[in-house]
């Protein structure tokens, strides 16, 4: 049903360039994906009612371009965006939540900022934690609210990591989001593929072929695994290490495979051509890949012993060399 007829209580209204007069203007859910209204901008506006019950944390989307994130219903909500300097980008979102999100973003930065230019070890220690506690203090006292889904989404990877599991247990309604179940997962996945756990079989197909983990781990040989990306350029710095490898170790019984994923597979295999990459390249690796072995950035590095135990993960730089030098003696 068209939002203009839920008798709305509120509005979203974005103020965008003239340039971009009929355009369409889309806000979805974070969570589910789902477009939940969208608009035509007219004289430099996109207006999207709410009936002020329906409180989400929404995505704006212009066209093909996703401008930004930001807390939908329960106010009166503004979002500025220019174009200015290049590519669309929201420049204030104000109202509701959305101040709040403000305050604790100007707090998370000036901690950032401290904790970066902090000389002494020991006190960016403790900026660190302060870091740490911000986002989980404030992630608590909205947990009943999309800015708690904000907080998770945003760092749980990092700076929740370990308390996830706690929070789903004292806040069980928060299990309701498909992103914090994802994180759940994936979190989970991250601590069964720890050294000295077996591995877990993944499967990728493109283009009528597949491969499977299984294929290459597991049957005596070590085995040094890539997750990576054509647009990833830490991704590209570790192929001088791994290319180091593969010459320091030729002979003996090594194996390397470059898993790409989050990625197009054509880019994928040009980057790997452009690159001149020796090693067989698996395409099409998806989130469900990477989430089986709880990886949430990468490049991910992974060295598997000949009875397929994980011997070690995230390894980076000489890192890789003298990993593989104290197994491969």
């Amino acid at each position: 049903m068209p939002a203009a007829l839920w008798g709305a209580e509120y509005s979203t209204t974005v103020n965008l360039p003239a340039s971009l007069n009929g355009k369409m203007a889309v806000l979805s859910d974070v969570d589910t994906g789902q477009p939940v209204d969208s608009v035509a901008v007219k004289d430099g506006k996109a207006i999207f009612p709410n009936d002020g019950t329906n409180q989400y944390l929404g995505a704006l989307q212009i066209g093909e371009t996703e401008v930004a994130w930001l807390i939908v219903g329960g106010a009166n909500v503004t979002m500025n965006v220019t174009d200015e300097n290049g590519p669309l980008k929201a420049t204030e979102i104000n109202g509701g939540l959305n101040d709040d999100l403000n305050a604790f973003i100007n707090e998370l930065n000036q901690k950032v900022y401290r904790s970066q230019n902090q000389q002494d070890n020991a006190m960016g220690d403790v900026l660190n934690e302060q870091l740490h506690e911000l986002i989980l203090r404030n992630t608590k006292t909205n947990i009943k609210n999309p800015l708690g889904l904000y907080y998770i989404v945003s760092f749980g990877a990092n700076w929740l990591s370990t308390d996830l599991e706690v929070l789903a247990r004292d806040y069980p309604d928060i299990t309701k989001y498909q992103k914090v179940n994802e994180q759940l997962f994936r979190q989970r996945n991250l601590k069964a593929t720890q050294p000295g756990k077996k591995f877990t079989d993944f499967e990728v197909s493109y283009d009528g072929t597949s491969h499977k983990l299984s294929e290459l781990v597991g049957h005596g040989d070590y085995v040094l695994v890539d997750f990576w990306a054509s647009w990833c350029m830490p991704c590209r710095k570790e192929m001088r290490y791994i290319r180091k490898a593969q010459k320091e170790f030729e002979g003996k019984n090594l194996k390397i495979v470059g898993v790409a994923v989050w990625d197009e597979p054509a880019n994928s295999l040009k980057a790997a051509t452009d690159m001149g990459l020796t090693w067989p390249i698996w395409v099409n690796g998806t989130e469900a890949t990477t989430n089986l072995y709880g990886i949430s950035g990468i490049p991910c590095i992974i060295l598997f012993g000949p009875d397929g135990t994980i011997l070690a993960r995230d390894l980076h730089g000489e890192q890789i060399l003298t990993t593989l030098a104290k197994h491969l003696k």
